[in-house]
C-alpha cells in the first residue's frame, strides 16, 4: 500500500508512507504468477499479513484505491477488525493498462 497526498490539481503531490507485506498462500504459487510478479514460494513461506498493521496504516485514509478491493477489504474483517475508520470511498481500479485474467486467484 502507498499512502500519498493528493493535490487539488488531480495529481499525487507526495508519497507519505509505504506498507509492504506477504501472506503465505494455501497452495503453491503457479509459475506464471512467479513470472509476472517475481514473488516466489520461498519469499512468502511463513509470512502472514498483520491485520492490525493494515488497519493502523489505512486508518486516516480518505480514499482507498485498490487493484483487488474485494480481497483486500476482507483481511481486517476476517480478523474481527474494522477495515478503516475512513468514511471515504473505495475505488476498485486497475492501475496498469494491462489486461490480466485473475479469475480464481484471489
Amino acid at each position: 500500500m502507498v499512502k500519498f497526498c493528493y493535490a487539488e490539481q488531480d495529481e499525487v503531490a507526495a508519497v507519505v508512507d509505504v506498507f509492504t507485506s506477504f501472506n503465505q498462500p494455501s497452495n503453491p504459487t503457479p509459475p506464471e504468477v512467479v513470472d509476472l510478479t517475481g514473488i516466489t514460494d520461498e519469499m512468502v513461506s511463513g509470512q502472514r499479513i498483520d491485520p492490525d498493521a493494515v488497519v493502523s496504516f489505512a486508518a486516516d485514509a480518505n480514499v482507498v484505491i485498490a487493484h483487488h478491493a474485494n480481497f483486500d477489504r476482507k483481511l481486517p474483517s476476517a480478523a474481527g477488525r474494522s477495515s478503516s475508520k475512513s468514511t471515504g470511498p473505495v475505488l476498485h481500479k486497475r492501475l496498469s493498462g494491462e489486461s490480466t485474467d485473475s479469475t480464481g486467484r484471489g
